[in-house]
């Protein structure tokens, strides 16, 4: 996401998804006010079978507690690697730098499921959207069929 460095997407085996969000005011509303939930945002669900594995993120931040095991962390990606159906997977959330509130609040949970999302910090600093000014909020997921480590994840982050 900031530089070329030679690698492609499937150097590492993996699939990347760009996700493109646009916000804006619907006709003859002058403004909007974002707000929800600590966990709002970009998230993903995982198999029930990948409930147990690790979370771990480009700053090595363990985040602000939120409730029980539920954390958020700002950091520019976070990544959660465990097995689906047997099989080593990692899958990781990359906040785009031009993002508002870059880098992204990270909501990570593990219990009663695995859980991931990157959010906007609403539930604590709702987001004013003027009429004729829309918010846009690029994020990038990435899927790798084998476990990795951060060097590698950090890798993907900078494909370009």
């Amino acid at each position: 996401m900031l530089e070329d460095n030679g690698f492609a997407p499937r150097d590492f085996g993996a699939t990347l998804v760009e996700w493109h969000s646009r916000l804006q005011t619907p006709p003859g509303k002058d403004t909007a006010v974002l707000t929800g939930g600590h966990y709002f945002g970009l998230g993903m669900r995982f198999l029930e079978s990948m409930d147990g594995g690790r979370f771990f993120n480009a700053d090595d931040k363990q985040g602000e507690i939120v409730r029980g095991d539920e954390r958020l962390t700002p950091v520019k990606w976070c990544a959660y690697t465990a097995k689906a159906d047997g099989k080593p997977v990692t899958v990781a959330v990359f906040d785009h730098p031009d993002n508002l509130r870059h880098p992204a609040k990270i909501f990570t949970m593990t219990k009663p499921f695995a859980y991931l999302s990157a959010t906007r910090n609403e539930w604590k600093e709702p987001i004013k959207v003027a009429a004729g000014k829309p918010l846009k909020f690029p994020l990038r997921r990435g899927r790798l069929g084998r476990e990795v480590d951060k060097a590698t994840v950090e890798k993907l982050y900078n494909i370009g």
